[in-house]
């Protein structure tokens, strides 16, 4: 953990649990916050600290990282690569350990898989596919990891697309992107109607819990896994999830959602999608490759678990959660109720 010391971690660890409703006290021993770096040499672990990971550790979860959708490759490489090859360093000093990687799907969406059925078992994406510097940092990442792979390292690899709140309690991260999706578009009052667009929703109490399983299945047998929700939600839910919130949005053009975005972020206007605006291109498009995840389908019902749909009443727990922080706008206020909603 990035923190001054060991208290200072466990400080902020716990923090962090109880703000999404998961800190169990009698856990608290169990957890033992090393300070460090994940884009510094050894992550930034004293040598002790090291030392005993190396000798102690039975497997790595690698789920750290820098997210951002904005920032080129050069910024995020020494996080998400360098930190990657620590992770691999590491897993092989001292006796070998399993190496559970979470990387994305994002590596696959692009122009050239287009009309593609991707499997877990298909090949790896090419490095000339990948779009932004977040995509492009993951996909160094994964090649760094697969070669380990070849080496006899075992390594898991799971490949998440949209990972969203909890599925009983709703709770989840309001910074992300999607968060920011649903507040910006109930600020605008205009969800885009644009064509084959659906939402992928994949609680994070079910990813996390599948990995957990293969993690404690301790078998070796690495593999890809892919996580894709198979029941989307479409735009017509979404917005009837928002109505019935109270949040009286209405299906807009692509053309004109996008200038009203334009229009309320150049007119100083808060909205959650103004750090994004750039990213929304003149015309829209909505497609993107099939993804088959059969294979992890099979594997999590083998764990006993099972995704939930991404339908309405999910959409709705979400929203419940959102508005509960105080998140969402609330309907008919003015300007500035909604920015300090």
């Amino acid at each position: 953990m990035r923190a001054d010391d060991a208290a200072d971690g466990a400080r902020r660890l716990r923090a962090n649990l109880q703000h999404y409703g998961l800190w169990q006290e009698r856990y608290a021993a169990r957890l033992t916050p090393l300070p460090g770096d994940l884009a510094a040499p050894r992550l930034g672990l004293t040598d002790d600290g090291y030392a005993t990971v190396a000798s102690e550790a039975d497997a790595i979860v690698h789920n750290g990282g820098q997210v951002n959708f904005l920032a080129p490759y050069a910024s995020l490489a020494p996080a998400n690569v360098g930190g990657t090859l620590e992770v691999l360093r590491l897993a092989t000093t001292g006796a070998l350990k399993a190496v559970h990687m979470v990387s994305t799907l994002g590596v696959y969406v692009s122009a050239d898989y287009l009309g593609a059925s991707v499997r877990e078992s298909d090949a790896p994406p090419t490095a000339h596919s990948q779009q932004g510097g977040y995509n492009q940092s993951k996909w160094v990442a994964e090649q760094l990891a697969l070669a380990a792979r070849g080496r006899g390292v075992p390594v898991a690899l799971y490949r998440p697309a949209r990972i969203t709140g909890d599925s009983g309690s709703g709770s989840a991260n309001l910074g992300d992107y999607f968060s920011s999706w649903i507040k910006g578009c109930a600020q605008l009052g205009l969800v885009p109607d644009i064509a084959n667009a659906s939402y992928d929703m994949a609680p994070v109490d079910y990813v996390s819990a599948v990995i957990a399983g293969r993690v404690l299945a301790d078998d070796g047998a690495g593999g890809t896994w892919h996580f894709l929700n198979p029941a989307r939600l479409s735009t017509g839910a979404l917005v009837d999830g928002l109505r019935a919130a109270g949040h009286p949005v209405r299906l807009a053009g692509y053309a004109e959602w996008r200038a009203a975005l334009q229009q309320a972020v150049a007119g100083g206007e808060e909205n959650a999608l103004a750090s994004f605006a750039a990213l929304f291109p003149e015309q829209a498009d909505a497609r993107e490759p099939g993804f088959d995840c059969g294979a992890t389908e099979r594997m999590a019902a083998a764990l006993g678990q099972v995704c939930p749909p991404a339908d309405g009443a999910l959409f709705a727990t979400y929203l419940a959660y959102m508005r509960g922080q105080g998140y969402l706008p609330l309907a008919g206020a003015t300007p500035q109720e909604r920015a300090c909603a």
